[in-house]
């Protein structure tokens, strides 16, 4: 054998068993390639249930900003909500949610 060579398999008279470790790595690799992919992160419908999340916050936080405005208003705040620019958010989250929870239960 020559210097600074490796032998990548033992000799003849001990198993094979460390030769063909290579063969069975990339064979099972390949199978792996073939193999149907796994779900996605929490689940296919993910950008719906988003969607969902984010139109109720959107709908329910700015009906609650209009029904109940904060007891104490700082300095520079406003008494209460502006009414048309939190009605027009909260009829775009309702549209969003309701939109999502469609998406939703048709599949």
């Amino acid at each position: 054998m020559r210097a600074g060579h490796r032998r990548s398999c033992p000799p003849p008279t001990l198993p094979r068993s460390d030769c063909r470790r290579p063969v069975i790595l990339a064979t099972r690799l390949l199978l792996a390639a073939d193999a149907p992919q796994s779900t996605p992160f929490l689940g296919k419908d993910l950008l719906p249930w988003l969607l969902l999340a984010l139109g109720g916050a959107l709908l329910v936080g700015n009906v609650l900003a209009l029904l109940r405005p904060p007891p104490n208003a700082g300095a520079g705040d406003l008494d209460r909500a502006p009414v048309g620019r939190s009605g027009v958010m909260a009829a775009v989250g309702g549209v969003a949610a309701i939109w999502a929870a469609a998406s939703l239960l048709r599949g």
